[in-house]
Protein backbone atom coordinates (compact mmCIF):
# COMPACT_ATOMS: atom_id res chain seq x y z
CA UNK A 1 0.00 0.00 0.00
CA UNK A 2 2.59 2.18 0.34
CA UNK A 3 4.79 1.58 -2.12
CA UNK A 4 1.65 2.32 -4.36
CA UNK A 5 0.58 5.86 -2.62
CA UNK A 6 4.73 6.23 -3.30
CA UNK A 7 4.12 5.70 -6.90
CA UNK A 8 0.85 7.91 -7.05
CA UNK A 9 3.00 10.91 -5.53
CA UNK A 10 5.57 10.74 -7.74
CA UNK A 11 3.38 10.15 -10.88
CA UNK A 12 1.88 13.28 -9.71
CA UNK A 13 4.98 15.77 -9.29
CA UNK A 14 6.03 14.44 -12.63
CA UNK A 15 2.90 15.71 -14.25
CA UNK A 16 3.12 18.97 -12.08
CA UNK A 17 6.55 19.37 -13.57
CA UNK A 18 5.68 18.26 -17.39
CA UNK A 19 2.37 20.64 -17.27
CA UNK A 20 4.71 23.26 -15.60
CA UNK A 21 7.08 23.38 -18.30
CA UNK A 22 4.72 23.81 -21.00
CA UNK A 23 2.87 26.54 -18.99
CA UNK A 24 6.17 28.50 -18.92
CA UNK A 25 7.82 29.45 -22.29
CA UNK A 26 11.10 29.89 -22.06
CA UNK A 27 12.58 33.80 -23.06
CA UNK A 28 14.64 34.20 -25.65
CA UNK A 29 17.37 37.01 -24.93
CA UNK A 30 19.64 38.21 -28.14
CA UNK A 31 22.13 40.84 -27.97
CA UNK A 32 22.27 43.79 -31.02
CA UNK A 33 25.34 45.14 -31.82
CA UNK A 34 24.95 49.20 -32.26
CA UNK A 35 28.14 50.91 -33.36
CA UNK A 36 26.10 54.52 -33.08
CA UNK A 37 25.79 55.89 -29.71
CA UNK A 38 22.42 56.36 -27.49
CA UNK A 39 22.18 60.48 -29.07
CA UNK A 40 22.21 59.10 -32.73
CA UNK A 41 18.90 59.06 -34.58
CA UNK A 42 19.76 55.07 -35.18
CA UNK A 43 19.83 54.03 -32.18
CA UNK A 44 16.85 55.69 -31.18
CA UNK A 45 14.95 53.52 -34.02
CA UNK A 46 16.43 50.58 -32.81
CA UNK A 47 15.04 51.09 -29.42
CA UNK A 48 11.95 51.21 -30.93
CA UNK A 49 12.05 48.16 -32.95
CA UNK A 50 13.59 45.76 -29.72
CA UNK A 51 10.72 47.55 -27.35
CA UNK A 52 8.01 46.59 -29.94
CA UNK A 53 9.39 43.28 -30.48
CA UNK A 54 9.05 42.96 -26.77
CA UNK A 55 5.27 44.21 -26.37
CA UNK A 56 4.72 41.91 -29.44
CA UNK A 57 6.19 38.68 -27.81
CA UNK A 58 4.72 39.57 -24.31
CA UNK A 59 8.20 39.57 -23.04
CA UNK A 60 9.23 36.13 -24.28
CA UNK A 61 11.82 37.82 -26.54
CA UNK A 62 14.22 40.32 -25.36
CA UNK A 63 16.94 42.06 -27.69
CA UNK A 64 19.50 44.04 -25.79
CA UNK A 65 21.01 47.05 -27.97
CA UNK A 66 24.73 46.45 -26.93
CA UNK A 67 27.20 49.31 -27.41
CA UNK A 68 29.68 48.01 -29.49
CA UNK A 69 32.55 51.03 -30.00
CA UNK A 70 33.71 50.77 -25.99
CA UNK A 71 34.62 46.93 -27.23
CA UNK A 72 36.63 48.16 -30.33
CA UNK A 73 33.91 47.74 -32.86
CA UNK A 74 32.91 51.24 -34.43
CA UNK A 75 29.79 50.96 -37.38
CA UNK A 76 32.43 49.47 -39.86
CA UNK A 77 32.90 46.43 -37.50
CA UNK A 78 29.83 44.86 -37.04
CA UNK A 79 30.49 41.95 -39.57
CA UNK A 80 33.57 41.25 -37.31
CA UNK A 81 31.94 41.64 -34.02
CA UNK A 82 28.96 38.93 -35.27
CA UNK A 83 31.18 36.56 -37.11
CA UNK A 84 32.64 36.42 -33.67
CA UNK A 85 29.05 35.09 -31.94
CA UNK A 86 29.47 38.20 -29.50
CA UNK A 87 25.44 38.78 -30.55
CA UNK A 88 22.63 37.43 -32.43
CA UNK A 89 22.41 40.81 -34.45
CA UNK A 90 23.81 44.41 -35.21
CA UNK A 91 23.22 47.21 -36.83
CA UNK A 92 24.64 46.92 -40.36
CA UNK A 93 25.07 50.10 -42.51
CA UNK A 94 27.01 49.27 -46.26
CA UNK A 95 28.11 53.17 -46.14
CA UNK A 96 30.65 51.71 -43.49
CA UNK A 97 31.02 48.01 -44.06
CA UNK A 98 33.07 48.86 -47.10
CA UNK A 99 35.74 48.66 -44.72
CA UNK A 100 35.51 45.37 -44.34
CA UNK A 101 33.96 44.20 -47.72
CA UNK A 102 34.65 45.95 -50.25
CA UNK A 103 31.94 44.81 -52.20
CA UNK A 104 30.06 47.37 -50.21
CA UNK A 105 31.24 50.24 -51.40
CA UNK A 106 30.82 49.25 -55.31
CA UNK A 107 26.70 49.09 -54.60
CA UNK A 108 25.79 52.29 -55.45
CA UNK A 109 27.85 55.49 -54.93
CA UNK A 110 26.40 58.72 -54.30
CA UNK A 111 26.42 61.37 -56.78
CA UNK A 112 24.95 58.70 -59.06
CA UNK A 113 21.20 59.47 -58.56
CA UNK A 114 19.71 62.46 -59.43
CA UNK A 115 16.55 62.21 -58.31
CA UNK A 116 15.15 61.17 -55.25
CA UNK A 117 12.54 58.32 -56.62
CA UNK A 118 15.21 56.41 -58.31
CA UNK A 119 16.18 54.77 -55.03
CA UNK A 120 12.71 52.96 -55.10
CA UNK A 121 12.83 51.86 -58.46
CA UNK A 122 16.19 50.18 -57.41
CA UNK A 123 14.90 48.20 -53.95
CA UNK A 124 14.85 44.95 -55.59
CA UNK A 125 18.71 44.98 -56.97
CA UNK A 126 19.70 46.40 -54.15
CA UNK A 127 18.32 43.68 -52.02
CA UNK A 128 19.66 40.78 -54.25
CA UNK A 129 22.92 42.75 -54.29
CA UNK A 130 23.41 42.94 -50.54
CA UNK A 131 21.94 39.42 -49.35
CA UNK A 132 25.12 37.75 -51.80
CA UNK A 133 27.45 39.56 -49.94
CA UNK A 134 26.24 38.92 -46.36
CA UNK A 135 25.59 35.47 -46.75
CA UNK A 136 29.20 35.09 -47.02
CA UNK A 137 29.53 36.70 -43.74
CA UNK A 138 26.61 33.85 -42.43
CA UNK A 139 24.31 37.13 -42.10
CA UNK A 140 20.91 37.90 -43.85
CA UNK A 141 19.30 41.30 -43.73
CA UNK A 142 16.23 40.42 -41.85
CA UNK A 143 15.36 43.60 -40.46
CA UNK A 144 15.88 45.94 -43.94
CA UNK A 145 15.34 49.94 -43.77
CA UNK A 146 14.61 52.43 -45.54
CA UNK A 147 17.47 55.52 -44.56
CA UNK A 148 14.26 58.49 -43.86
CA UNK A 149 17.00 60.17 -41.70
CA UNK A 150 18.72 61.34 -44.95
CA UNK A 151 16.76 62.47 -48.20
CA UNK A 152 19.27 64.63 -49.40
CA UNK A 153 22.93 66.03 -49.39
CA UNK A 154 23.86 69.34 -49.21
CA UNK A 155 26.88 71.40 -49.29
CA UNK A 156 27.58 73.87 -46.51
CA UNK A 157 29.54 76.59 -46.19
CA UNK A 158 30.21 79.73 -44.66
CA UNK A 159 29.62 81.59 -48.22
CA UNK A 160 26.54 80.74 -51.17
CA UNK A 161 27.58 78.24 -53.28
CA UNK A 162 25.09 76.69 -55.29
CA UNK A 163 27.13 75.72 -58.39
CA UNK A 164 29.99 72.83 -59.69
CA UNK A 165 31.57 76.35 -61.18
CA UNK A 166 30.92 78.35 -57.49
CA UNK A 167 33.08 75.33 -56.19
CA UNK A 168 36.47 75.26 -58.90
CA UNK A 169 39.23 76.93 -56.68
CA UNK A 170 37.38 75.72 -52.54
CA UNK A 171 38.36 72.77 -50.69
CA UNK A 172 35.50 70.44 -49.74
CA UNK A 173 34.77 67.41 -47.65
CA UNK A 174 33.09 64.56 -48.63
CA UNK A 175 32.59 60.86 -47.37
CA UNK A 176 32.05 58.60 -50.28
CA UNK A 177 35.42 57.72 -52.08
CA UNK A 178 34.47 57.34 -55.47
CA UNK A 179 32.91 60.89 -55.67
CA UNK A 180 36.18 62.61 -54.61
CA UNK A 181 37.49 61.03 -57.76
CA UNK A 182 34.71 62.63 -59.84
CA UNK A 183 35.30 65.84 -58.38
CA UNK A 184 38.48 65.95 -59.10
CA UNK A 185 37.73 64.78 -62.75
CA UNK A 186 35.43 67.83 -62.77
CA UNK A 187 38.38 69.89 -61.53
CA UNK A 188 36.81 70.40 -58.06
CA UNK A 189 39.21 69.74 -55.05
CA UNK A 190 37.57 67.10 -52.71
CA UNK A 191 38.89 65.43 -49.82
CA UNK A 192 37.89 62.78 -46.86
CA UNK A 193 37.63 64.67 -43.36
CA UNK A 194 36.11 62.43 -40.77
CA UNK A 195 32.81 63.71 -38.75
CA UNK A 196 34.53 63.72 -35.66
CA UNK A 197 37.27 66.50 -37.54
CA UNK A 198 34.54 68.74 -39.74
CA UNK A 199 33.65 71.46 -37.49
CA UNK A 200 37.52 72.53 -36.38
CA UNK A 201 38.36 71.47 -40.12
CA UNK A 202 35.88 74.61 -41.35
CA UNK A 203 36.41 76.21 -38.50
CA UNK A 204 40.25 76.62 -39.27
CA UNK A 205 39.59 76.45 -43.03
CA UNK A 206 41.56 73.39 -43.69
CA UNK A 207 38.24 73.26 -45.47
CA UNK A 208 35.87 75.71 -47.72
CA UNK A 209 32.80 73.71 -47.32
CA UNK A 210 31.61 70.24 -46.62
CA UNK A 211 28.96 68.03 -48.21
CA UNK A 212 26.87 66.22 -45.19
CA UNK A 213 23.28 65.37 -44.50
CA UNK A 214 21.20 68.42 -42.46
CA UNK A 215 20.32 66.12 -39.54
CA UNK A 216 24.35 65.66 -39.12
CA UNK A 217 24.72 68.95 -39.80
CA UNK A 218 22.28 70.08 -37.34
CA UNK A 219 23.46 67.28 -34.45
CA UNK A 220 27.15 68.68 -34.92
CA UNK A 221 26.50 72.28 -34.78
CA UNK A 222 28.06 72.68 -37.92
CA UNK A 223 26.19 75.80 -38.54
CA UNK A 224 28.37 78.01 -36.05
CA UNK A 225 30.96 76.80 -38.98
CA UNK A 226 28.99 77.84 -42.22
CA UNK A 227 25.92 79.36 -42.68
CA UNK A 228 24.70 78.60 -45.61
CA UNK A 229 23.08 75.32 -47.42
CA UNK A 230 22.50 74.15 -50.42
CA UNK A 231 20.78 71.21 -51.60
CA UNK A 232 23.11 68.70 -53.95
CA UNK A 233 21.30 65.81 -54.93
CA UNK A 234 19.64 63.07 -53.34
CA UNK A 235 21.18 60.42 -51.03
CA UNK A 236 21.57 57.20 -51.90
CA UNK A 237 19.23 55.53 -49.71
CA UNK A 238 18.44 52.75 -52.00
CA UNK A 239 22.13 51.01 -50.12
CA UNK A 240 19.89 49.86 -47.40
CA UNK A 241 20.59 49.76 -43.86
CA UNK A 242 19.19 47.63 -41.24
CA UNK A 243 19.20 44.68 -38.67
CA UNK A 244 21.26 42.07 -40.24
CA UNK A 245 20.95 38.48 -38.26
CA UNK A 246 23.22 35.74 -37.85
CA UNK A 247 21.71 33.06 -39.85
CA UNK A 248 22.50 30.38 -37.34
CA UNK A 249 20.33 32.01 -34.16
CA UNK A 250 17.91 32.74 -36.78
CA UNK A 251 17.24 28.94 -37.47
CA UNK A 252 17.19 28.21 -33.99
CA UNK A 253 14.71 31.04 -33.59
CA UNK A 254 10.71 29.49 -33.13
CA UNK A 255 8.79 30.63 -35.72
CA UNK A 256 6.42 32.65 -33.43
CA UNK A 257 9.18 34.88 -32.57
CA UNK A 258 10.13 35.30 -36.23
CA UNK A 259 7.11 36.44 -37.19
CA UNK A 260 7.23 38.89 -34.65
CA UNK A 261 10.30 39.87 -35.50
CA UNK A 262 9.74 40.44 -39.23
CA UNK A 263 6.47 42.18 -37.98
CA UNK A 264 8.23 44.21 -35.81
CA UNK A 265 10.90 45.25 -38.64
CA UNK A 266 8.23 46.15 -41.11
CA UNK A 267 6.14 48.36 -38.83
CA UNK A 268 9.71 50.13 -37.44
CA UNK A 269 12.81 50.02 -39.29
CA UNK A 270 10.72 49.98 -42.92
CA UNK A 271 7.42 51.51 -42.97
CA UNK A 272 7.85 54.35 -40.38
CA UNK A 273 11.27 55.04 -41.93
CA UNK A 274 9.97 55.20 -45.67
CA UNK A 275 7.16 57.76 -44.91
CA UNK A 276 9.68 59.79 -43.07
CA UNK A 277 11.59 59.88 -46.19
CA UNK A 278 8.82 60.85 -48.72
CA UNK A 279 7.45 62.74 -46.29
CA UNK A 280 11.16 64.15 -45.89
CA UNK A 281 10.47 64.43 -42.03
CA UNK A 282 13.50 65.01 -40.77
CA UNK A 283 14.92 67.09 -43.70
CA UNK A 284 11.62 70.00 -42.96
CA UNK A 285 12.64 69.18 -39.12
CA UNK A 286 16.12 70.03 -39.81
CA UNK A 287 15.74 73.05 -41.80
CA UNK A 288 13.46 74.64 -39.89
CA UNK A 289 15.73 73.77 -36.66
CA UNK A 290 19.06 75.25 -39.04
CA UNK A 291 17.35 78.19 -39.49
CA UNK A 292 16.73 79.30 -35.98
CA UNK A 293 20.01 79.00 -35.36
CA UNK A 294 20.98 81.36 -38.63
CA UNK A 295 21.63 78.84 -40.96
CA UNK A 296 20.50 80.07 -44.69
CA UNK A 297 18.84 77.72 -47.09
CA UNK A 298 19.30 78.90 -50.53
CA UNK A 299 18.76 77.69 -54.12
CA UNK A 300 19.95 73.77 -54.81
CA UNK A 301 22.17 73.18 -57.19
CA UNK A 302 20.67 73.33 -60.65
CA UNK A 303 19.78 69.54 -62.71
CA UNK A 304 23.04 70.37 -65.43
CA UNK A 305 24.98 70.45 -62.35
CA UNK A 306 23.73 66.85 -61.00
CA UNK A 307 24.12 65.46 -64.32
CA UNK A 308 27.83 66.40 -64.43
CA UNK A 309 28.18 65.04 -61.10
CA UNK A 310 26.50 61.62 -62.36
CA UNK A 311 28.17 61.22 -65.36
CA UNK A 312 31.82 61.46 -63.60
CA UNK A 313 30.82 59.12 -60.98
CA UNK A 314 29.27 56.83 -63.39
CA UNK A 315 33.02 56.58 -64.99
CA UNK A 316 34.78 56.41 -62.10
CA UNK A 317 32.65 53.55 -60.18
CA UNK A 318 32.67 51.81 -63.81
CA UNK A 319 36.29 51.14 -63.74
CA UNK A 320 36.25 50.38 -60.07
CA UNK A 321 34.01 47.43 -61.09
CA UNK A 322 35.90 46.32 -64.18
CA UNK A 323 39.10 46.06 -61.30
CA UNK A 324 36.52 43.95 -58.87
CA UNK A 325 35.42 41.36 -61.93
CA UNK A 326 32.25 40.51 -64.07
CA UNK A 327 29.48 40.32 -60.98
CA UNK A 328 29.97 44.22 -60.30
CA UNK A 329 30.24 45.37 -63.81
CA UNK A 330 27.05 43.63 -64.50
CA UNK A 331 25.77 45.42 -61.32
CA UNK A 332 26.22 48.33 -62.74
CA UNK A 333 24.56 47.72 -65.72
CA UNK A 334 21.51 46.82 -63.69
CA UNK A 335 21.66 49.77 -61.91
CA UNK A 336 22.61 51.91 -65.12
CA UNK A 337 19.87 50.21 -66.85
CA UNK A 338 17.53 51.86 -64.36
CA UNK A 339 18.67 54.92 -63.53
CA UNK A 340 19.57 56.67 -66.89
CA UNK A 341 16.24 55.71 -68.51
CA UNK A 342 14.22 58.79 -69.63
Amino acid sequence: MRVRNLFAILFSVIILLITAGFGEAKTVNWKLGCGAGPNNPEYKILEAFTQKVDTYSEGQFKIKILLTQPLGYGKDGILRFMKQGLAEAGLVLPNYLYREDPAFGLLLPQGVLVEKEDNVKLIAVMKEALDKIYDKWGISLKGPTWNGIMVDWVLIADEPISTLEQLKGKKIRHSDKMILKAFDKLGISAQFVSAADTYMSLKTGVIDGAVYGRLFVLKQSLQEVTGYSSKMGPYSTAVMPGVGVSQKAWAKLPDDLKAIFEKAAKEVLWDDMFEKWKTEHYEKYSIAELSKKGMKEIDPFPREDLLKLQSATLEVWLKNCKKKGPEFVEHYKKITSIITKE
